[in-house]
């Protein structure tokens, strides 16, 4: 998550160099956690921000809500055959409600003695997500799907 006021600009300049240097073709996608916040009160702000540092880069900004790991407890089912994630884990009714989905993926979707490390399962985790499932069960993520759809469409993709 993106706290201090340059820490955004010197990110989003970082990520537009990097891209002028690839022929200038690409897009940026910036994801955070909402926390308690409505994701859709944060990213306008966010979003000018980023778009002032990205210059002509196209680039976008979701809110995972609350937590990016809501993504994961959504589309759980398609976890399970991993080794880590039990095998009768399942999502709960509304993911994007949980509070503290870390705490909840570890207490009931991982096998006992497994514990969940955010450097280490968030990467692992989000290669294998079934990104449908997560789009169904989780409105953020399907914002996020929408964002590069659009971002797709303009011809330079992310």
């Amino acid at each position: 998550m993106v706290a201090a006021t340059d820490h955004l600009e010197k990110a989003v300049t970082l990520g537009r160099r990097k891209l002028q240097q690839c022929n200038g073709r690409g897009a940026m996608v910036i994801i955070a956690d909402a926390d308690d916040d409505c994701p859709a009160h944060r990213a306008p702000a966010l979003l000018e921000r980023a778009r002032k540092s990205a210059q002509a880069v196209p680039v976008s900004v979701v809110f995972a809500k609350a937590e990016y790991e809501a993504w994961f407890l959504g589309a759980i089912h398609s976890l399970r055959d991993d080794g880590r994630i039990a095998d009768n884990a399942s999502p709960p009714p509304d993911a994007e409600a949980v509070r503290g989905a870390k705490e909840f993926l570890q207490q009931h979707c991982m096998n006992p003695g497994e514990h969940y490390s955010p450097t280490v399962d968030q990467p692992a985790l989000t290669s294998r997500f079934d990104l449908k499932e997560a789009q169904q069960a989780c409105p953020s993520f399907d914002k996020l799907w929408r964002d590069l759809e659009e971002l797709f469409r303009q011809g330079d993709p992310p």
